[in-house]
């Protein structure tokens, strides 16, 4: 059931919550005169970011988009969350600001992060900001790597 929020010269749309987490709400932009979805761009997705000085990170459903920061010190390792357990599940991975240290992508148990369908891979590194990875859970040991900036897949 939509909800809705005046705020000046549109209405904030809630059409429900995420179908991953079951509480994060889907929110869009709405022209009250057109009845028309302002843009893309407007759709509030869940996100949080990591900052720098972190050793670790274990992203979940319910984060969506992760930006990641690192410093000088401190290498940052990422573990994704089981395939088989997150079905559908998206996740972006992005490295938001270089500050001397990369960032790896690990797997879970026996999960794979497939491209291509090559299914050997189980890791991703990025070394440089903006690099970006898009997973998408599609089976019980496959992470399908769905799009990806820079970075290298092992």
């Amino acid at each position: 059931m939509a909800e809705a929020e005046r705020d000046n010269n549109y209405v904030t749309v809630m059409l429900g919550v995420s179908s991953v987490d079951g509480t994060t709400p889907v929110m869009v932009k709405v022209n009250p005169v057109t009845g028309r979805m302002l843009a893309d761009a407007d759709i509030v997705w869940p996100s949080r970011a990591v900052a720098a000085g972190e050793a670790t990170d274990a992203p979940t459903s319910a984060d969506g988009i992760v930006q990641y920061s690192t410093d000088g010190a401190q290498a940052l390792t990422v573990t994704l969350p089981e395939a088989a357990s997150n079905i559908g599940t998206e996740l972006t991975l992005t490295f938001e600001t270089d500050g001397g240290q990369d960032i790896t992508v690990n797997r879970t148990g026996a999960d794979t992060l497939d491209e291509n369908a090559d299914t050997g891979n189980t890791s991703f590194v990025m070394a440089n900001a903006g690099e970006t990875i898009v997973l998408r859970a599609i089976q019980d040991n496959i992470w399908l790597v769905v799009a990806r900036v820079g970075g290298t897949l092992s």
